[in-house]
């Protein structure tokens, strides 16, 4: 599969890392032998960008959890992801604290 296909797959923008189905696992078709190995090399970058977007943890763990074996589903998983960071890229996080006990953050500078 190249580059271009896989950019035009993401063209829009989601508001949430994940639908409420993202535990569900339906009866699917597998991914063929080149997008599973995409889909898995998705999954990998994500877990690094995991560290700095902790918002995607649920979404980016059931993921990885499916790379063995990635279905057509699987993929329409993880390009929701994916259209969420690309609509999320710009938000700033925030985290201050007024006391060590009490941690405050934000995702944005409207705080």
């Amino acid at each position: 599969m190249t580059r271009d296909l896989f950019v035009d797959d993401i063209k829009k923008d989601a508001a949430t890392p994940a639908r409420p189905d993202l535990f569900e696992i339906p009866e699917s078709d597998a991914l063929e032998a080149e997008r599973a190995e995409n889909f898995h090399n998705v999954a990998a970058l994500l877990l690094f960008i995991l560290r700095r977007c902790l918002d995607i943890q649920t979404a980016v763990g059931f993921l990885t959890m499916r790379v063995s074996c990635p279905t057509v589903k699987d993929w329409s998983k993880l390009r929701r992801v994916l259209q969420y960071l690309r609509d999320t890229m710009d938000l700033i996080f925030v985290i201050a604290a007024d006391d060590i006990r009490k941690m405050k953050s934000w995702v944005d500078v409207l705080y």
